[in-house]
């Protein structure tokens, strides 16, 4: 036994509670075990040879020598308490107290899904969901609920050359028209042109 510091067991003779192994580790008075390390030291504990925990700067690593968190676990946690099952989600209340819940199911909350007219491609309107102007039943219609060919429009079609320009090309029940360089094959009221 090489001891330069203290060693101090005492619980009897009028004990007052003691046990200390020093060079600044293990500490007890009675009721409380203190581990202590050196200052600017980490305290590690060992099982089998091998390290299994690591105190540093008040930071618990379990399986890594540099924790970052107040505890870091380098490895799987396995969470037996409680009632844990396939599928089941660990939550927290507000107080951080943890328990197994099975997720509840995802359901849309707006009410306008459920009562959409079938067949009508929804439109945003800003504040939900709602009805737009295409109905589609394998052939698209716009302005129509009962559309006869792949696509069809009741009302004009109108074609800009772009954002910017006022050169535009109109197809609708009259025929075509075209503000860009004269491009006029108009017909009913009387009707012709053929």
């Amino acid at each position: 036994m090489n001891v330069v510091g203290s060693i101090r067991a005492n619980r009897s003779d009028a004990s007052a509670d003691y046990t200390r192994i020093d060079y600044d580790g293990i500490y007890s008075t009675g009721t409380n075990l203190y581990v202590l390390s050196p200052a600017g030291y980490d305290t590690v504990f060992y099982a089998n040879a091998a390290e299994v925990m690591r105190l540093k700067g008040g930071n618990v690593g379990i399986g890594t020598v540099s924790p970052e968190a107040k505890l870091e676990i380098a490895g799987q946690i396995k969470i037996t308490g409680g009632s844990p099952g396939a599928n089941k989600v660990l939550t927290s209340d507000s107080t951080g107290l943890a328990t197994w819940q099975t997720p509840t199911a995802f359901s849309e909350t707006d009410p306008k899904v459920g009562s959409l007219t079938t067949n009508y491609v929804p439109k945003w309107n800003g504040t939900a969901l709602a009805n737009g102007t295409i109905f589609d039943n394998g052939n698209v219609g716009i302005g129509t609920v009962s559309p006869e060919s792949k696509l069809n429009v009741v009302g004009s079609i109108r074609a800009n050359r772009s954002d910017a320009s006022a050169d535009y090309t109109r197809i609708d029940y009259d025929g075509i028209y075209s503000t860009g360089t004269n491009l006029y094959v108009l017909s009913p009221a009387g009707y012709d042109t053929v």
